[in-house]
């Protein structure tokens, strides 16, 4: 019997109890909470800040049901219910001589469903982060595109600039609706153009474009312009902790007194032993307007020539998207 009045379980509600109790009890252990009354009210405080984790395995995503506005609370309020029906169950636990919740969960909040809805309503866009299995393949392309890569499409966009310039612009990807002229003189550089081996391999990276692009060379050179404005992107916020929202806030160009991408600046550290690289952009979430705030990019000792990771990828953008800006 759940206790303080409530009804009996049904057998079939019992498959909703087990799936909260499954997501439940696997954070409890990892958090060293072996026994109920452990669930102390600041234990239960960090449960909820980080309950849209627990549910957003496999597992609770298969019991969520319809494609809905109410998808999201299904596995917050299955493990929040196991919350609740543990509590309800303390005078049970007390005649087995098992010490029960020290206190009643949430008692400022109404219930499980109250604190459902305000959990899911911030959880509504909540991304999930990547397994390590991913994030760490993931990166580790993203950083080595930032090397030969980078290199070799800079030198192959300008290439095709040149021709442009000399013979009139076409959007990238229409290959095919340019004048003959300018298309003979594409056609020149995307088939005498060759990509870089690979210092680590000691292999060519990519093959050449006439052979491996079909019969649209330009729309390979367009796939490749994007897959290195991905590799920055992902560079910048995988090691500053930027958010999309803030990616967009920064400025193009280069401070010409200090040579480095506009907004960052270089500060010693309290030590005078490291430079910390610094940006000043703007935090657009939670406001009207943007307010200022600093990033740390990284830091190197002092007198090393190396930039961060997220400084190279901010002068890659800088110089990849100059064109289009001027």
């Amino acid at each position: 019997a759940p206790g303080d009045g409530y009804k009996r379980l049904t057998p079939g509600t019992m498959a909703s109890v087990s799936i909260g109790m499954g997501k439940l009890v696997p954070w409890l252990v990892a958090n060293h909470i072996l026994w109920p009354h452990q669930m102390t009210q600041p234990v239960l405080d960090q449960l909820l800040e980080e309950i849209p984790l627990i549910a957003a395995s496999d597992l609770a995503q298969e019991h969520m049901g319809d494609e809905d506005d109410d998808r999201p609370r299904g596995p917050v309020l299955l493990i929040l219910n196991f919350v609740y029906y543990l509590w309800r169950q303390r005078k049970a636990l007390l005649k087995v001589g098992l010490a029960p919740m020290p206190s009643q969960p949430w008692p400022d909040e109404e219930g499980p469903n109250s604190i459902a809805v305000k959990i899911t309503g911030r959880e509504r866009g909540w991304t999930p982060p990547l397994a390590d299995e991913v994030a760490i393949p993931l990166l580790n392309s993203a950083f080595s595109f930032l090397a030969t890569p980078a290199d070799d499409i800079r030198t192959l966009i300008g290439m095709i600039h040149e021709v442009e310039r000399r013979f009139g612009s076409t959007p990238i990807g229409r290959w095919g609706h340019i004048d003959n002229k300018r298309s003979e003189e594409l056609r020149k550089v995307f088939g005498e153009f060759r990509f870089t081996e690979l210092p680590e391999t000691s292999l060519v990276w990519h093959g050449p474009l006439l052979e491996t692009s079909g019969k649209n060379p330009m729309l390979e050179v367009r796939n490749l312009l994007l897959d290195l404005i991905a590799a920055c992107c992902i560079s910048i916020c995988g090691t500053t902790g930027l958010r999309g929202s803030e990616l967009e806030q920064l400025r193009a160009g280069v401070d010409p007194q200090t040579g480095l991408p506009t907004g960052v600046d270089i500060k010693q550290s309290s030590t005078g032993m490291n430079e910390e690289f610094i940006l000043v952009s703007g935090m657009p979430k939670g406001s009207a307007h943007p307010r200022s705030m600093e990033w740390t990019l990284g830091s190197r000792r002092l007198g090393d020539v190396e930039e961060p990771l997220a400084l190279q990828a901010m002068r890659v953008l800088d110089t990849l998207l100059k064109p289009y800006r001027d």
